[in-house]
């Protein structure tokens, strides 16, 4: 969904978007003032859900030979959107023998350190924070293009009016704010997906030999 079909979604709910059969003007009472108060709405419901029900993967590679050097090893800043690292290690890629290593340290909450890898490409998989729409509105605008292409999954789009609509009613509607809010949680556990085993080849740390897991 776009940013304009789930701020339009959000004004059905509130019984805010049309009057008369016409849609409700700017001008019109205090309607500019709802409109701009939408932005940050989208962008908590966003949040709230990247951090819960439905996190967006999202993988960088690191060059160990272009990371800064710091006691042998390489140093390397965290993505910038990144809200959790992935367990299971990094992703080395190297044709038939691919898999995943541990072998690296979280220095601080935005450096990692790598040992050297060799050969094949090393891959940071984690969950990154979604796109917020009030960092992509033009220069000059105060609000979102209608076009604007909603982050994450497009399932996830259609719970977010729910959520905008209850906090834009929070102080004038009480009954209406509590009915959307349970709406919105319900909404939420939709969201939810079953975990999903992965198999991959794991070094034994007795020397055992690998094991297929």
């Amino acid at each position: 969904m776009t940013y304009g079909q789930v701020r339009d979604a959000a004004l059905r709910l509130m019984g805010q978007f049309s009057l008369g059969g016409e849609t409700i003007p700017k001008t019109y009472n205090n309607h500019a003032d709802l409109l701009l108060r939408i932005p940050d709405l989208v962008d908590d419901a966003q949040a709230l859900i990247a951090a819960g029900p439905r996190r967006i993967r999202a993988a960088k590679q690191l060059r160990p030979e272009r990371g800064k050097a710091q006691e042998g090893l390489a140093r390397f800043t965290l993505p910038e959107d990144l809200l959790e690292l992935i367990p299971g290690g990094l992703l080395v890629l190297r044709g038939q023998s691919s898999g995943y290593d541990s072998r690296y340290l979280q220095l601080d909450e935005r450096h990692i350190l790598l040992p050297e890898f060799e050969g094949g490409s090393v891959w940071l998989e984690y969950y990154r924070r979604p796109e917020r729409v009030t960092e992509q509105i033009s220069k000059g605008e105060t609000l979102p293009a209608d076009d604007l292409a909603l982050d994450n999954a497009p399932e996830t789009h259609r719970v977010i009016p729910y959520y905008v609509a209850a906090h834009l009613l929070l102080h004038e509607d009480a009954f209406a704010y509590a009915s959307l809010m349970n709406e919105w949680q319900s909404q939420l556990l939709s969201l939810y997906q079953m975990p999903q085993p992965r198999r991959n080849i794991v070094s034994d740390a007795y020397h055992w030999g690998a094991l297929d897991v």
